[in-house]
């Protein structure tokens, strides 16, 4: 006698070709992209612009009541995306969980990486603005001044 099921198969999916799943993942990702770059665009761009920005602009950091608001709605949202990424994947149509967990295990790696890119980027930009040394890779490779030196000294905190 069986009593239980095999808890990694998606029964409820096994009606799903291949052709089919594969356009599904396609258009899942697509989905998901788009997502991440509606947030990066609606909700994290002008926290940098509005709440970041004019602290850096002054040579300070953000901190207090602002920021905690500011992270907590950040981390609620990055949240309801990771929930977007489990259910997006979750009705793919997906034979067996393995696969599933993959495809949510990476679309939330792209999720971190695109998050992390754009953090470094925007403190980039913030505290090249500060210098007259001119704007990208050569301020690192060059040390005529101490403003070089600050400069990585900033990126660094």
């Amino acid at each position: 006698k069986v009593f239980s099921e095999p808890p990694s198969i998606n029964w409820w999916h096994l009606a799903v070709s291949g052709a089919e799943r594969n356009a599904r993942v396609r258009n899942a990702m697509i989905k998901i992209l788009a997502i991440i770059v509606v947030v990066q665009l609606c909700i994290v761009l002008p926290y940098a612009h509005f709440i970041v920005a004019p602290y850096s602009s002054i040579g300070t950091a953000a901190g207090g009541t602002k920021m905690q608001i500011a992270g907590m709605i950040l981390g609620n949202v990055n949240m309801f995306v990771s929930l977007q990424i489990f259910f997006t994947s979750y009705g793919v149509g997906f034979h067996r969980k393995d696969g599933m967990d993959m495809m949510i295990l990476c679309a939330n790696t792209a999720l971190v990486m695109v998050n992390t890119f754009f953090n470094i980027v925007m403190t980039a930009l913030m505290v090249f603005s500060r210098t007259d040394e001119g704007f990208g890779i050569e301020i690192f490779l060059s040390m005529k001044s101490l403003v070089a030196i600050s400069v990585e000294g900033d990126l660094a905190e």
